[in-house]
């Protein structure tokens, strides 16, 4: 699929669906997503709250791998709660995408291709002199700075 764009500045939000009922989940089991180069974010990690609120798994993104793991804990033995979704933010890596044009994204989850997908990337980068008007990047002081989330990734099932 063609016709994307994305600009250097967007907020892409990655969500997965994922339904564990019916499977056998241990204490320890987890789901790898792996992302491209040209999409970063910081190192972290959430909880996963089940449908009664109590936390089931823990999210942890390793910036420098590119990998968010879905590690669910003991409260996901037995889990009928059903399925939930999870959102996760991203940015465009403009160490990797410098210049505007297309560009591939694959996203693999436990070792597969999920999603494969070209982007139309536009990449502004900062004035030198940085000009007041048209300066919308939060880093520099003084500006007013604002993100716009595109949902790029959306109902991906991720059963074994």
């Amino acid at each position: 699929m063609t016709g994307d764009t994305v600009s250097d500045s967007a907020i892409l939000q990655f969500k997965s669906d994922i339904d564990i009922s019916g499977l056998a989940v241990k204490d320890g089991d987890y789901i790898s997503v792996q992302f491209p180069a040209g999409l970063k974010s910081k190192d972290q990690e959430f909880e996963i709250p089940g449908a009664d609120g109590v936390s089931i798994a823990k999210g942890v993104y390793d910036s420098k791998a590119r990998e968010l793991k879905v590690i669910f804990n003991k409260n996901a033995e037995n889990y009928s709660g059903g399925s939930g979704s999870i959102f996760f933010n991203l940015n465009v890596n403009t160490n990797v995408i410098k210049k505007s044009g297309k560009e591939p994204i694959e996203i693999l989850v436990n070792g597969k291709k999920i999603i494969q997908k070209e982007f139309n990337f536009t990449v502004v980068g900062k004035d030198d002199p940085v000009s007041f008007w048209k300066t919308m990047d939060k880093d520099i002081k003084g500006s007013q700075g604002y993100r716009r989330k595109d949902t790029l990734f959306n109902s991906l099932l991720c059963k074994d």
